[in-house]
């Protein structure tokens, strides 16, 4: 090759090294914003290979070098374990992609929520040889998830228990879906009784024409 080829050769390869980088560089940022780290599981040797955002995700020191899945399994939540094992041999088994949720323990005792995904690869006997996948902080969302399911339990106590009658009706077809004790024992009629009713059975004929006034009046609020 002439100088000036193999000026150009070196260009193009700093080139794509740059590209790499940059490309690497957007991959990690982007990992870190959703909470989500790549690894790779060599199964035959049992040897793991992870980004960087899983030392975050799981809370490990950098001095942290092992590359042995059983040291990275041990920080799986002794409850959660073998629903980690069970997912990963169900998945083998169906020949479907690897997904669940599992909580961690970090080495400073925070618990983390994790979602893992991962796909098999295979030799060509078709035995399984590698998983790679996905591991998630999904933590945030789960918290979320648990206040709103507070929510509505405080919500269905509140209703439930409410001195005063109160219900919820369909505004359409104006039929009842759900009332409370206090509506049952106001109005007489159970709760399987007031399943088959609307609104319009409770109130008395005088009072007809004003509510039919009023629902379509404030029917689209």
């Amino acid at each position: 090759q002439s100088s000036i080829e193999l000026k150009f050769e070196l260009e193009k390869r700093k080139l794509v090294e740059s590209e790499l980088r940059t490309s690497q560089e957007k991959l990690s940022k982007a990992q870190q914003i959703a909470h989500i780290g790549n690894w790779e599981l060599d199964l035959k040797t049992d040897r793991l290979s992870w980004s960087e955002q899983i030392y975050e995700i799981f809370g490990l020191p950098e001095k942290f070098f092992s590359t042995q899945y059983d040291d990275l399994f041990k920080t799986i939540h002794p409850e959660d374990r073998q629903k980690r094992i069970l997912a990963q041999a169900e998945a083998l088994g169906s020949n479907k992609p690897l997904e669940v949720e599992y909580r961690i323990v970090r080495p400073d005792g925070e618990i983390r929520h994790i979602l893992t995904k991962g796909e098999f690869s295979f030799d060509e006997k078709n035995q399984p040889i590698k998983i790679f996948g996905t591991a998630q902080d999904i933590t945030s969302r789960k918290l979320l998830e648990e206040a709103l399911k507070q929510s509505e339990e405080r919500y269905r106590l509140l209703f439930k228990k409410n001195p005063l009658p109160m219900w919820v009706y369909n505004s359409t077809t104006l039929r009842f879906l759900a009332v409370n004790h206090a509506a049952e024992k106001n109005y007489g009629y159970s709760r399987e009784e007031f399943l088959k009713m609307t609104i319009m059975d409770i109130r008395p004929a005088e009072d007809i024409p004003q509510l039919t006034e009023y629902l379509n009046t404030n029917k689209d609020e």
